[in-house]
Formats: structure tokens, C-alpha cells, sequence
């Protein structure tokens, strides 16, 4: 990270809000965020209308999670109140969502870049009026049939790829570890050289 706060770098995790969407592809950030509140022993609770907020420690180290409480779309206004609230720039947050050109089970992260057509990256993008932060990319694939883009993320993981996700979400546990104790270049480094099993 460029410069990291007292409370260590800040992971996103984007979805919809809503029992609708839970389980959904597009929910799969939200998702790991709330997996690692688990794994961690970081309460997440809402901090006002935009975002649901929790700060912990891993080993020592500060790490602060984060799910915006408004739809995709809207994920900017979430994202910048986020940043401005707790005095972060956005070289010291990881954005954590689904990735439709990653086949289902592959993890990549990167640092800045285009949005690559995911409304949330979009929105956020438009709002900080930057690319400089981290995402990490969450393997969705695209569907085997014609169907509206929309429609493909808003649907639920079926059961035959919910072990790829599964053990995809493990690895995204890791590589927030990896983040937290030895900096996003270190989990690059690491996680885009490993693929699923």
C-alpha cells in the first residue's frame, strides 16, 4: 500500500443487498468479506445508510472489512463515504468482487485498471475519479448459454460449481492474510501464480 492507516488496509467486498441476492455470483465479494468477519473475529455492523463496517487485528496487524448496504450500481457513494469516513485513500483499499472474464474457481488480484464492464468497479471508479486501488477478482466465468449478462450474475451459484467457489473463498481468506501481514504486492505475487486444483 501506498501508506497504510491505524487501522490497516481496508477490504470492500461488493454485492446487493437483500435476501434476493444472497448467493447470488455477483455477491460472491460481499460474500468473502463476511467469511473473513468469521475467520478473523471481526464484527461487521452497520455504520450508517452506505456500508456495514467492522475493524479487528490478525496477528498483531489491523485490518479493517467492509459491505456496502446499497445496490452495485451505487457501490461509488458507499466506497467514497467509506474512505472519506475513516481518512483512507484508495491505494489502501482491496475491492473484493466477482469477475465474470476469470473462469469459476480462479483468483487473481491486481492494482488499477479499467472496470472491465462490472458496474460496482464502474461506480466506484466514476466516483473517486481514480483507478488506483486494489481488486481482488473473484472467477465467475461466463454462461454456456445465451443469457443476459445481468441475468448470468444475478443468478444463484448452481450446485455443480458451488466446491470450485467453495474452495475459491478459502483461497480468498488466504490471500487477505497475505495482504494484512505482508502487503497486496506479496499476495500478488503469490496468488496469481496459483491456480485451483
Amino acid at each position: 500500500m501506498s501508506r497504510l492507516s491505524v487501522n490497516g488496509p481496508l477490504l470492500v467486498g461488493l454485492g446487493n443487498p437483500g435476501r434476493r441476492y444472497r448467493a447470488t455470483r455477483h455477491n460472491l465479494g460481499a460474500d468473502v468479506v463476511e467469511a473473513c468477519a468469521v475467520e478473523f473475529g471481526i464484527s461487521l455492523k452497520p455504520a450508517n445508510p452506505l456500508f456495514a463496517y467492522g475493524a479487528g487485528r490478525m496477528d498483531d496487524h489491523p485490518v479493517a472489512l467492509a459491505i456496502p448496504t446499497v445496490f452495485m450500481n451505487d457501490s461509488g457513494r458507499a466506497v467514497s463515504a467509506l474512505l472519506s469516513t475513516h481518512h483512507l485513500a484508495p491505494e489502501e483499499m482491496v475491492v473484493i468482487h466477482d469477475e465474470m472474464d476469470l473462469p469459476v474457481g480462479r483468483l487473481r488480484l491486481k492494482h488499477h485498471g479499467r472496470h472491465g464492464g462490472h458496474q460496482g468497479v464502474r461506480s466506484i471508479i466514476d466516483t473517486l475519479r481514480t483507478d488506483r486501488f486494489y481488486r481482488m477478482r473473484l472467477g465467475i466465468g461466463r454462461s454456456s448459454v445465451s443469457a443476459e449478462a445481468a441475468d448470468y450474475v444475478l443468478s444463484v451459484v448452481p450446485r455443480e460449481e458451488r466446491l470450485l467457489v467453495e474452495q475459491m473463498t478459502d483461497r480468498a481468506i488466504e490471500a487477505v492474510r497475505c495482504i494484512v501481514l505482508d502487503g497486496p504486492e506479496t499476495a500478488m505475487n503469490r496468488y496469481n501464480r496459483r491456480q485451483p486444483a
